[in-house]
């Protein structure tokens, strides 16, 4: 249900028929959303690994070495961009949103996803990464003004509704398991 809802939120207008946002499109890459769907189901597979990990070493650890390991497949890319000089160059709102992304959007919120897999179980953890692409909609609506489409409304709902059927039947098998010891 909530891969429906991605799927009705990603495609292109032309491919819903819609004529009045056809136009909208001109920029659309399969590309991009091939990357994003496959983004997901390397953090599904990340998710279940990390679990594993944490279940042997502190989630602040596995934090520490998963922004340095990031960090080393990024910096190819960094080099690419124009690397040092690049940066020198940079303004000082520019340092700060890289300040922020370092620490909150990437640090921080590691340690949460980590300390989070210690207590919680990854098939539970791993239904919320349906939300990511809504959210991210959401935030450019928000943030950057981009528009909200009767498709997104409606994809919304999609992933909405599958989260929340994921999340009751993970907490209905949890019971069972417990109450059930045969």
């Amino acid at each position: 249900l909530s891969l429906s809802g991605v799927l009705l939120i990603i495609l292109p207008p032309e491919l819903s028929k819609s004529a009045s946002s056809t136009a909208a499109t001109s920029g659309y890459s399969i590309l991009g959303d091939a990357l994003v769907l496959l983004s997901t189901v390397c953090c599904s597979f990340y998710t279940i690994w990390g679990r594993e990990i944490v279940k042997r070493v502190p989630s602040f650890v596995v934090t520490a070495y998963a922004v340095i390991i990031g960090a080393i497949f990024l910096y190819p890319c960094a080099l690419y961009e124009g690397g040092l000089p690049a940066a020198v160059k940079m303004s000082g709102a520019s340092w700060l949103c890289v300040l922020y992304l370092a620490l909150f959007a990437t640090a921080f919120a590691y340690f949460v996803w980590y300390y989070l897999l210690e207590k919680l179980n990854a098939s539970f953890m791993g239904i919320f990464l349906n939300l990511q692409p809504l959210i991210g909609i959401l935030l450019g609506n928000l943030l950057l003004r981009e528009p909200l489409t009767q498709w997104t409304f409606s994809g919304g709902a999609l992933i909405i509704a599958g989260v929340y059927i994921a999340s009751q039947f993970e907490g209905s098998q949890k019971e069972k398991a417990v109450s059930d010891p045969a």
